[in-house]
């Protein structure tokens, strides 16, 4: 806090991919916990204490809500911090949203998929239905937090960056068809992208 700018933006960068892995890597040790019997006595405890009539109700709310509201309290803290080290321009419905999706994407979608291996591990084939639906959230959210970070592509047709693009592709002979740029945003995002079609 006490550095200059520079360097605090730099170390934060650097605690903020660590903070990832770390959340990661908890997500994975829960669901090791839950795969063994540890899980199955928490859910034991927590419908006898609770007087929970359906132990699914103390099963879905040890297995989901824990991970998700940790990890999303977590999120929404780097986000927070990224205004301050990064001088990001998020308000505070931005900081949500990019919460909400980067808690989707891919905490959400790890439970499901480890629901949709439960099943299947019983033979229980509605285990195919949680893993499409695994799919579905995977996708939808990364499409989403793309749009929450400000990944709005917008068509080049014209200036001085659509001839260069053109000439290096044509030097290149790499065959291109349209250009678009992603303004920096609130974000301040920077980056190069090539793909196949528009992005989304």
């Amino acid at each position: 806090m006490r550095g200059r700018q520079a360097g605090k933006s730099s170390r934060w960068i650097v605690y903020r991919r660590w903070i990832q892995i770390a959340m990661l890597a908890t997500l994975a040790a829960w669901l090791a916990f839950w795969d063994s019997t540890g899980g199955v006595q928490s859910v034991s405890r927590v419908a006898l204490r609770l007087h929970f009539a359906d132990p699914t109700l103390a099963k879905i709310s040890l297995f989901w809500s824990l991970p998700i509201v940790g990890i999303a309290a977590v999120q929404l803290v780097c986000y927070s911090l990224d205004r301050v080290f990064l001088k990001q321009r998020w308000t505070t419905i931005d900081l949500l949203r990019l919460t909400f999706w980067r808690t989707v994407s891919p905490t959400i979608t790890v439970l499901l998929l480890a629901t949709a291996l439960s099943a299947l591990g019983d033979r229980r084939f509605v285990g195919i239905l949680w893993l499409v639906f695994a799919a579905i959230i995977a996708l939808g959210g990364m499409l989403r937090l793309r749009s929450a970070e400000g990944m709005k592509p917008q068509e080049v047709k014209g200036g001085e960056l659509y001839k260069r693009a053109f000439a290096l592709a044509k030097a290149t002979k790499t065959p291109l068809k349209r250009v678009y740029v992603v303004p920096a945003g609130r974000g301040h995002l920077t980056n190069a992208y090539g793909g196949a079609t528009r992005l989304p």
